[in-house]
């Protein structure tokens, strides 16, 4: 339920000091990647989920980020673990029961992290140009799982 719990946690979110950034950036990009990767494994490698590559790029440039002010990304505690079965990493993750659920969801996140990225840039002047980037990745995220979930529920959207 983490992710579930992250739209939660964004309703009433305060941005970061300015030293914590990268940090908030790094683990908003592992959600959405571990979601989307559990969500895979839940259901395939279907739309809208083809659409919906999540952090891996985002995380590539936080990792350059913080390489650039000498320090290590922390561990990805949304990964899968050696001892984690598919099932219940989804489950841990969120994932709903049905892949339009899940799309749903996704597409909530991508929104909220956009405007998170938008605050971070505001609070970390150094790094705007890469928050921005990042908001605009989960713009486009967001607006390809609401193509699909528009196409899946009212049958147009091509």
């Amino acid at each position: 339920m983490v992710f579930a719990a992250t739209l939660l946690l964004f309703a009433g979110a305060t941005h970061p000091q300015p030293e914590s950034t990268l940090l908030s950036a790094l683990d908003l990009e592992r959600q959405g990647d571990a979601f989307r990767a559990a969500a895979v494994v839940k259901f395939g490698n279907v739309a809208p989920l083809k659409a919906y590559r999540a952090g891996q790029d985002g995380e590539k440039a936080l990792t350059v980020a913080f390489s650039k002010i000498g320090g290590g990304a922390p561990a990805n505690p949304y990964a899968r673990q050696k001892t984690e079965s598919s099932k219940t990493w989804a489950d841990r993750l969120g994932v709903p029961k049905t892949l339009f659920e899940a799309a749903e969801l996704a597409a909530k996140f991508e929104a909220r992290a956009a405007s998170t990225y938008d605050g971070l840039a505001k609070a970390d002047p150094d790094n705007a140009a890469l928050m921005a980037n990042l908001a605009a990745l989960s713009l486009q995220r967001e607006k390809a799982l609401t193509h699909f979930l528009t196409k899946s529920c009212c049958g147009s959207g091509d």
